[in-house]
């Protein structure tokens, strides 16, 4: 298998932070979260180098 050119996750921000039974990528994998509102600890978010796309912000641009 090939490994993707970037990975993007799209999920509520209630699934961020939260253990799972599965793990599909790891963290430092993660090119770009999109979510419909910003988590509280988006800052250590685009610490990591993650970018993080809120769709609520969008929508008030």
């Amino acid at each position: 298998m090939s490994t993707p050119a970037s990975v993007i996750i799209v999920c509520d921000y209630s699934k961020l932070n939260n253990t799972s039974l599965a793990q599909f990528t790891a963290a430092d994998r993660i090119d770009t979260v999109v979510v419909d509102r910003l988590p509280d600890d988006v800052q250590a978010y685009r610490n990591a180098g993650i970018q993080v796309i809120s769709l609520d912000e969008e929508a008030h641009l």
